[in-house]
């Protein structure tokens, strides 16, 4: 009998499926954001402390859920992140200086979602 597998981390998978994310940000920016609200689930304010170890507030783009799951956070235009979750597993990425994710951040404000008083 063939030893099984071991599954991958998130931290093994979080850049790849960063990088598929990207080329899907990257088409819907070229296509000046048209059709952009059928992709993803939702934009939020998650408060501070919501979950364990989480002391600051952010804006989040929560583009799929379940297992595995993944998201961008906005803690500013200084600081975004990018998340790979899967069940009792998370990994994420410094996707700050991506220039898709200024010029989304720059959509999500235009479209009225980025509140700078929170």
């Amino acid at each position: 009998m063939e030893a099984s597998k071991r599954e991958k981390t998130c931290a093994e998978l979080v850049q790849g499926e960063w990088y598929v994310r990207q080329e899907e940000l990257e088409k819907y920016e070229a296509n000046g954001w048209d059709k952009f609200h059928e992709y993803g689930l939702s934009f939020d304010y998650v408060e501070a402390d919501t979950f364990d170890n989480q002391p600051k507030g952010y804006h989040r783009f929560q583009i799929s859920w379940g297992g595995p799951s993944d998201e961008l956070r906005f803690y500013s235009l200084d600081k975004v992140e990018y998340w790979y979750l899967d069940w009792f597993d998370g990994a994420s990425i410094d996707v700050t200086d991506e220039v898709v994710i200024k010029d989304l951040y720059e959509h999500f404000d235009i479209e009225g979602h980025i509140d700078d008083n929170i």
